[in-house]
């Protein structure tokens, strides 16, 4: 299965443009949200309302990108 995995910390301004622009090349899209602290949630509710195949991990606090890189590795 080819999933694509996107880390997002504080990412509103750019998160929506990079999951509709990928989404159609993966049989799946699994967003790891760090423990954002902007409108990242708010979006990522959103997009997984329009796209089926849109997955997320709400981290519960704040890792980094290695520690959450792992985590959606895992869940991969």
């Amino acid at each position: 299965m080819d999933v694509l995995i996107v880390l997002a910390y504080n990412e509103q301004l750019n998160l929506e443009k990079t999951i509709i622009e990928n989404i159609e090349y993966f049989e799946k899209v699994l967003v790891v949200n760090d423990k954002s602290t902007d409108k990242t949630a708010e979006i990522l509710e959103q997009l997984t309302n329009e796209f089926e195949k849109l997955s997320v991990i709400t981290n519960k606090k704040n890792f980094g990108p290695g520690k959450s890189l792992n985590i959606g590795i895992k869940e991969a």
